[in-house]
């Protein structure tokens, strides 16, 4: 009787030892798998992320990504420059996550040259050119005839650099006194961000920009909007995901947050406007 229960005792503990070892596996299993869950999602959220943008957009942007990091990890750079030139850098660097294109030629640019992913394109916002003088409008300048008095001074940018030079000549068509106003440009701008700073340093009176740099903080010009006929057309603000980015998930997310209300909240502070309010213009 004794060595039967030794043996049932000895059993017993076995049973509570083995009890013992597979709770304690279990455990081990469900803390490895959350750690490597935890650690997959930091890799994930805290991704560096390169984004190539159009001068005009940084107050905007700056104000946008400063929202996202509230939410995520993401390490975000940016380089700034013209439509033209930021497409050019990516083409060199074989790099970048994001390119956000001011104009749809720069964006159909990058299509043809491959540098972006087609199905992550989105439109953001749009712009409408405008007549853009010194803050306080010093020349007192009215309308698109009030360029054609002989005191006025013109600057425009190149037709082939931006949307915005052959917009100005179209522009022009639309005045009775066509030859008047084109006879007043004195400079010819290489782009927008160009043309402000000639026009801030007093070289000229007016030009012909997107209406947003008259929205800006602390702007230093005045915008003088164009009637809905005058308007030569509107300018597409668009993005897409880069082929050569390396956290391409992450650039999404963060793609996905500038086409979210958020974002469209911010853009519409700093003067941007949606297809539909653009069109809305036109249409007046």
């Amino acid at each position: 009787m004794k060595s039967i229960f030794i043996d049932l005792n000895r059993q017993g503990k076995c049973r509570v030892l083995r009890r013992f070892l597979l709770s304690f596996l279990s455990a081990a299993f469900m803390i490895i798998t959350v750690l490597r869950v935890q650690g997959y999602t930091a890799e994930k959220t805290g991704a560096e992320l390169v984004i190539y943008a159009a001068g005009g957009i940084k107050p905007a942007l700056d104000e946008i990504i400063r929202a996202y990091k509230k939410r995520s990890s993401a390490v975000i750079n940016t380089t700034y420059g013209s439509g033209g030139g930021v497409l050019t850098k990516i083409l060199l660097a074989k790099r970048g996550d994001i390119f956000i294109s001011p104009e749809n030629r720069f964006m159909l640019s990058a299509l043809h040259n491959d540098v972006v992913c087609s199905d992550t394109l989105r439109t953001l916002a749009c712009l409408l050119p405008a007549i853009g003088v010194k803050k306080g409008n010093p020349k007192d300048i009215r309308n698109l005839e009030g360029l054609a008095r002989k005191d006025i001074k013109i600057a425009v940018c190149r037709k082939e650099s931006t949307l915005l030079g052959p917009y100005a000549y179209e522009l022009f068509t639309k005045s009775k006194n066509r030859e008047a106003i084109e006879a007043n440009i004195s400079v010819v701008a290489s782009d927008p961000n160009n043309l402000l700073n000639i026009l801030c340093l007093g070289a000229v009176d007016a030009v012909i920009t997107w209406h947003i740099y008259g929205m800006l903080p602390g702007s230093p010009i005045d915008i003088i909007d164009l009637k809905p006929e005058q308007l030569p057309g509107i300018c597409s603000m668009e993005a897409a995901v880069v082929k050569y980015s390396r956290s391409p998930e992450a650039a999404s997310a963060f793609l996905a947050f500038m086409a979210s209300k958020e974002a469209g909240a911010i853009l519409k502070r700093f003067g941007y406007m949606t297809e539909q309010e653009a069109a809305d213009r036109l249409m007046k």
